[in-house]
């Protein structure tokens, strides 16, 4: 999904929805377990996949103010 929202940040959308920080009671969708012991994805991968957005997204910018 990060690799879609990359493409999609250099075509210049600027808006996404992301996961809760820690899952909630039954939940299974957060970053951390509910108790914020365990760290469910590789830091690096999530923080890498980050950065490839915003660099995406700040090329879009200045393509379209032409600098």
């Amino acid at each position: 999904l990060m690799d879609k929202l990359a493409v999609l940040a250099g075509q210049g959308h600027c808006g996404s929805v992301y996961t809760q920080t820690t899952d909630v009671e039954h939940e299974i969708n957060g970053l951390l377990t509910y108790d914020r012991k365990v760290v469910k994805y590789d830091v690096a991968k999530v923080r890498a996949a980050h950065e490839r957005v915003l660099r995406e997204a700040e090329s879009a910018a200045t393509r379209k103010s032409g600098n």
